[in-house]
């Protein structure tokens, strides 16, 4: 009986283990869309009805004023390859729990497009994000989202501190 239990709680675990692995993978494929604009799987990854929420904005019901930090992802993922042409993305870390997978990444690129009001520079720049996606039945339904955007304006030298 021991040896059954012990067995059943290995199995469990594994079989935990892979469920983690595989939502990581949904996550990994969401990046790559992204990076490579393909429009059609990245929009096709996002469940009915999803939510981007950004948590450093000032107002939980603040409207977006520019389409690269909107809640259209494909308009944002538009915007992104227009500001950064050929950008990369790293992901730094990945954690998994549940239907829960949280994500720290460097986008990398230089600014060769209008980003956040900013004309062109052509300055590398490094966008740093934590975001916690939430998943259902294998799609996007929720991403929480924190970015560096004081460093990304002083990269492009639109805030200037001294």
């Amino acid at each position: 009986m021991r040896i059954l239990c012990v067995l059943m709680l290995l199995v469990a675990t594994i079989g935990c283990g892979k469920l983690e692995q595989d939502r990581k993978g949904v996550i990994q494929n969401f990046y790559q869309a992204m990076e490579s604009q393909d429009y059609d799987k990245l929009k096709d990854m996002m469940a009915e009805g999803y939510q981007i929420i950004d948590i450093g904005s000032l107002s939980s019901h603040q409207k977006a004023t520019h389409s690269e930090v909107g809640n259209d992802i494909v308009e944002r993922a538009k915007f992104l390859n227009a500001a950064f042409p050929n950008f990369k993305i790293k992901i730094n870390e990945m954690v998994a729990e549940g239907n829960q997978i949280v994500v720290q990444a460097d986008l990398k690129g230089n600014q060769r497009g209008n980003f956040l009001g900013v004309e062109p520079t052509n300055t590398p720049v490094v966008i740093k994000s934590f975001m916690m996606f939430t998943l259902h039945e294998d799609k996007i339904i929720r991403a929480v989202e924190l970015w560096n955007e004081l460093g990304v304006m002083k990269t492009m030298d639109y805030i200037v501190l001294e």
